[in-house]
């Protein structure tokens, strides 16, 4: 199962995919705390992995991680 990782900040986000071997797929993908950003990272999950299976793991950095949680929920 694929892992995307998410570094929670105040107004950018930063994202990788991590292979179930270990290894980084790509390139991160910083974005913004919009809606449009969200859907940047939903795009850069798909051109990279497709409608594999993956979990995502983030840091819970003040309240700066619950859009992006509601979102992706």
């Amino acid at each position: 199962m694929y892992i995307v990782g998410i570094d929670i900040g105040k107004n950018h986000h930063e994202a990788s995919i991590v292979s179930p071997e270990g290894k980084q797929i790509g390139r991160s993908l910083r974005f913004a705390t919009t809606h449009k950003g969200a859907d940047s990272l939903m795009s850069f999950i798909f051109k990279n992995i497709g409608n594999s299976p993956c979990v995502f793991g983030m840091e819970a950095t003040g309240h700066y991680w619950y859009p992006i949680y509601s979102f992706l929920l």
